[in-house]
């Protein structure tokens, strides 16, 4: 029984080492995460501006320099030197739906994307009209 216990202590070491190396190799894979809340902003009709605070959260597993981005715009919101992670508040104010990207400084290839949509109570202002009336 001894001699059972100490042929099982190495290969139980191995195990756990394999496994933590795995997990390392596992996190370093990872993408960056871009998530906005809330993702949606509500107008009342079609076509109205839409005014929401939005807050930007990105994660990444490897630090870098990194810089957030609006649709169609080359200036950056907010940028980040050496960092796996960031925050941002926004006031939003669209009639469309927005992409926002996240890019690393140095190639400026967008590594994470996230878009805040546009939904609207009503979906028209104009009343529609009849087809036929009596009078």
């Amino acid at each position: 029984m001894l001699m059972i216990k100490r042929m099982m202590q190495p290969l139980l070491l191995i195990t756990i080492l394999l496994c933590s190396v795995s997990m390392k190799i596992h996190a370093a894979n990872i993408k960056p995460s871009l998530k906005i809340t809330p993702d949606r902003c509500i107008s009342l009709h079609k076509g109205q501006v839409c005014y929401q605070q939005i807050t930007i959260h990105w994660q990444s597993s490897t630090k870098a320099d990194y810089c957030l981005f609006q649709q169609e715009i080359s200036t950056p919101l907010k940028c980040w030197k050496t960092s796996k992670s960031g925050k941002i508040k926004i006031d939003f104010q669209s009639t469309e739906p927005l992409d926002f990207d996240l890019r690393q400084q140095d190639n400026n290839t967008p590594v994470a994307t996230s878009t805040v949509s546009i939904h609207w109570v009503y979906k028209s202002t104009k009343r529609q009209k009849r087809g036929w009336r009596l009078f």
